[in-house]
């Protein structure tokens, strides 16, 4: 069966100038079973409305896909009511961590006739399959419909088997044109670029992430990731992998085979890890194999320097372990982005104080403060909603009607407070001189230039913004 699988053009993400992987991902599994996707990416600015219109009649296709993160709801949910508008009787779709969050919410709207919650592969294959051929829906797992009125629940999809996955469908969109495009990477050292996922899920609790993987790490062979990369690089011509996994480094005796394995096919290959490693648990002969085999880039997730506040949020890093490892980095010659997230529940302004200045007096090259959100299908919004913190905070998240970022209420850090606070911690960790001249150093190719302007504008402008990696 046919399915457009449509990427609206969002602003805020400016992860939507990379390739879509997710897209990839469920493309590959629909063409193995017997589907026929196509992707369009509004990213581009010859991808109009008029002409997503053109192509659906031109393709005849009724089924449109659309995935989104909460801070993309907004111009999915645009997209949908447009072509609902255009033609009642297109069946749309929604995947996604924010689906996910909350699907019922989606279907609610009007505009979205299914919504998946958790993994989309085979969720999405079996509906397609079962609108093709007038099949009961009610049993597919994760699947969120209405009938009778009423809205039907799937629960969760299962989690799918990663290592039966086949390689992402590179092949069905132009991959020149992302090429060609700025990267919002980690100034990469090849604009031939794509994300890369070797394993899902991740078997930690922190209480303001998302589970549409679920709390089970499941790991590709090391033997398939070089297998998969090697074909990235010989028919792609990829230059570059950004891993996207939750956690890489899970287990440490695969995360050094797939380095080995990568170094041992030589291949002239960079990478970076911008998220999905637990700083926690490295150690020296796995930094040593990273640098190697082409890393060049990874960030740690320290979150909170308040032992108090770890506990809280479910994260429990061992903080120091987690410094050694910024440190070995460094050893290694490898740069280390830092994120950090101040705003917690309870947090207080020296606890926050406190977290700004690890990040500033720790040899992090940059660093990311995030102002906590409670975002749909996270264990932190649940915990507010059941009054865990407060009537008043428990109010505030209901009464908040902005879903893009949506403010854990605490009278003694507002809003306003947290913004400035982000905003002097940025100054004090970017005007150290060696931070600054390591900036400037960069500064020799024109796309450079133009993602530390960038990051300037999201980190003392673009001030609404909860995230602003």
């Amino acid at each position: 069966m046919k399915i457009l699988l449509l990427r609206p053009l969002y602003k805020i993400n400016r992860y939507s100038r990379s390739v879509p992987l997710s897209y990839l991902r469920l493309a590959s599994y629909l063409i193995e079973n017997n589907h026929e996707p196509y992707i369009l990416d509004m990213l581009f600015d010859d991808v109009t409305e008029s002409m997503v219109d053109e192509f659906i009649r031109e393709k005849d296709i009724d089924t449109i896909g659309i995935g989104c993160m909460t801070c993309e709801y907004k111009a999915a949910i645009t997209q949908a009511e447009r072509l609902k508008k255009m033609d009642s009787n297109l069946k749309i779709i929604f995947g996604g961590p924010h689906p996910t969050g909350n699907p019922k919410k989606c279907i609610d709207t009007g505009f979205v006739d299914y919504a998946i919650a958790g993994e989309g592969e085979v969720a999405l294959s079996s509906l397609l399959t079962g609108l093709e051929h007038d099949d009961p829906l009610d049993n597919i797992p994760g699947l969120w419909f209405k009938k009778d009125g009423e809205v039907h629940s799937g629960g969760y999809a299962e989690p799918v088997d990663i290592e039966s996955m086949p390689l992402p469908a590179f092949d069905i969109v132009d991959l020149e044109r992302y090429f060609a495009l700025d990267p919002p990477w980690h100034f990469p050292k090849s604009k031939r670029v794509v994300q890369f996922g070797t394993s899902r899920g991740c078997p930690f609790n922190c209480s303001y992430c998302h589970h549409i993987h679920g709390k089970k790490a499941r790991l590709m062979s090391a033997e398939k990731v070089v297998s998969q990369i090697e074909t990235l690089y010989n028919k792609h011509k990829v230059r570059e992998i950004i891993v996207i996994d939750d956690i890489f480094n899970v287990n440490l005796e695969r995360a050094k085979n797939i380095c080995k394995g990568l170094i041992e096919k030589n291949m002239k290959l960079s990478i970076q890890f911008p998220n999905g490693l637990r700083g926690d648990i490295f150690d020296d002969e796995l930094m040593r194999l990273l640098k190697k085999a082409g890393t060049h880039y990874i960030a740690v997730a320290i979150e909170t320097s308040s032992d108090r506040l770890q506990k809280l949020i479910r994260k429990n890093l061992k903080i120091e372990r987690a410094l050694q490892t910024v440190a070995t980095a460094k050893k290694y010659g490898i740069e280390v982005g830092g994120f950090f997230m101040i705003g917690f529940p309870s947090e207080t302004k020296e606890e926050v104080k406190k977290t700004i200045d690890l990040a500033i007096n720790n040899p992090f090259d940059i660093a990311f403060f995030s102002i906590v959100a409670p975002y749909e299908g996270t264990e932190l919004r649940r915990d507010i909603l059941n009054g865990h913190f407060g009537e008043e905070a428990r109010a505030a998240l209901k009464a908040n009607p902005d879903e893009e970022f949506p403010v854990f209420y605490n009278p003694d850090l507002t809003r306003e407070m947290l913004i400035k606070m982000r905003m002097f911690g940025y100054i004090r960790f970017y005007t150290k001189p060696a931070r600054t001249f390591n900036l400037i150093k960069k500064m020799y190719r024109l796309v450079y230039i133009k993602q530390i302007i960038r990051a300037i504008y999201r980190r003392l402008i673009f001030s609404k913004t909860v995230s602003v990696s």
